[in-house]
């Protein structure tokens, strides 16, 4: 069976037209060209949903592992802030990592 490759005509920043043969569309294989090619408001929604999820999971991971200290056992919330103020390099005055899967969480997320 003979397969031709796809062929499309885009058109480029100065309006010329270009062909382009042979080039599967593969999302998320090159982030740095989506950042650059990206409209703002998408390439704001995706850095601000990216750092919504990174957020979210070491919450989750705070947590379940139980280990902030000066934080109330089992919340959710006081693990949420920590991770955002850990993010963000606020900090906090009151809450800091107190075991050792808490610390090494800390530690790969800086």
């Amino acid at each position: 069976m003979n397969h031709r490759p796809r062929a499309r005509i885009v058109i480029g920043p100065d309006g010329t037209p270009h062909l382009r043969q042979g080039v599967r569309r593969v999302y998320l294989r090159d982030l740095y060209h989506y950042a650059m090619t990206a409209p703002w408001p998408a390439l704001f929604a995706t850095v601000g949903a990216m750092f919504v999820c990174a957020n979210l999971l070491f919450a989750l991971g705070y947590t379940l592992d139980n280990g902030l200290r000066d934080a109330r056992a089992g919340s959710f919330t006081d693990a949420l802030f920590f991770s955002i103020q850990t993010m963000t390099t606020i900090g906090s005055a009151t809450m800091a990592p107190r075991s050792i899967i808490a610390n090494l969480m800390v530690c790969w997320r800086l």
